[in-house]
């Protein structure tokens, strides 16, 4: 599975979720860099971010100096590394956490089915949001039912939880949009 987000890899017109869903996981498990700003500024991906969150809509499209980077990097390190006080995995948020429950590996094996990550992806723990949006992603073109359940077991559970403390902590306006769309993901009734 890939985490990029392109239209044509991951975007369907029965998933519209699944870009959104592989933006997150970009912006969630690392600093913004030249990569990431590149997707951001994407047309698709400015339309979703102005929807959810409409006063960071220009911001993509603004001039980013190192300055702004620095600004960036030390905010995502505030909010999910040091102190990481939005640690953005579910034994975080979730009541009564059971780590097989929110294991992406268990949930595979359950399905029978063997997950393929990016090395970065690989490294970050089963219940990473990171990690689980990139399956999430991964699922377009899958039954209306597995991804419903996915959702059920994987999402709904605890990010809402996440999300709410990510909008009310984040001081920058890329990650009061992700909490946004991660808010709005997490509240989403299955078809």
């Amino acid at each position: 599975m890939s985490a990029p987000l392109r239209k044509s890899e991951t975007a369907t017109a029965d998933d519209p979720v699944a870009p959104v869903c592989a933006l997150l996981a970009e912006l969630l498990s690392r600093e913004i860099d030249e990569p990431l700003l590149s997707l951001l500024r994407l047309p698709e991906v400015r339309s979703v971010i102005e929807t959810v969150a409409p006063e960071t809509g220009a911001l993509p499209g603004a001039k980013w100096d190192a300055a702004r980077f620095e600004e960036h990097s030390v905010e995502f390190c505030r909010l999910f590394i040091y102190p990481g006080i939005c640690a953005p995995r579910a034994e975080h948020w979730a009541k009564d956490f059971e780590e097989e429950q929110f294991s992406v590996r268990r949930w595979f094996d359950n399905e029978g089915a063997q997950p393929a990550f990016t090395p970065r992806i690989e490294e970050l723990p089963d219940t990473h949001i990171a990690k689980i949006l990139v399956v999430r992603a991964g699922l377009a073109g899958a039954s209306e039912e597995l991804v419903a359940d996915f959702e059920a077991q994987m999402i709904r559970p605890w990010a809402a939880s996440f999300a709410s403390a990510l909008e009310q902590q984040s001081q920058l306006p890329i990650y009061t949009a992700a909490a946004a769309i991660v808010g709005a993901l997490a509240e989403t009734q299955p078809c």
